[in-house]
């Protein structure tokens, strides 16, 4: 993934600060690309290089070309949404909220699952801009009790249904 600039991480003034969520619920939320308000849209060819190929010519752009963020709020790493560059810590922690987000996200952990509606502590994550988003959520992980009690409080009760189970979760 290519790296943002110096510039980004410094300044997050330059990054849309409207509010990110529109009103559906979180699991429908169409993915939703994060870039700068000045940048124009692009394709991600050549972003890893930071060249983009010619597709008439197929020879290299003199021009460089910088990958926009993308990702969905909720599982994006509270770094990347407080404007600092995507590293291999900020994959991690995505993934972390991929699984950590599942018993939200669904009524059981079994086929035939459905959805399920998020706690508004974690649609709360969504509210705001993007920096606000993410000190929300960092704060609220970086409380160990806060993201257990989640767990504990809102989960449906098929996922505590087998108890080894779920304190394995835990």
């Amino acid at each position: 993934m290519a790296a943002l600039d110096a510039r980004s991480s410094e300044d997050t003034s330059s990054y849309r600060t409207d509010s990110v969520v529109d009103g559906s619920p979180p699991f429908k939320r169409s993915r939703l690309y994060l870039e700068k308000e000045t940048e124009q849209s692009s394709n991600d060819f050549g972003a890893e290089s930071g060249e983009a190929i010619s597709e008439g010519q197929g020879g290299v752009e003199t021009e460089t070309h910088k990958a926009q963020r993308t990702g969905t709020i909720p599982y994006m790493a509270s770094g990347v949404l407080q404007g600092q560059a995507p590293s291999v810590q900020h994959d991690l922690e995505s993934f972390f909220y991929v699984l950590y987000l599942l018993p939200f996200s669904y009524n059981s952990p079994l086929p035939g699952r459905r959805l399920d509606d998020w706690p508004d502590t974690i649609e709360a994550w969504c509210t705001g801009d993007l920096y606000e988003c993410g000190s929300r959520k960092k704060a609220n992980i970086l409380d160990d009790e806060w993201t257990f009690q989640q767990l504990k409080d809102n989960t449906s009760e098929e996922w505590r249904r087998d108890h080894r189970f779920f304190y394995r979760l835990l």
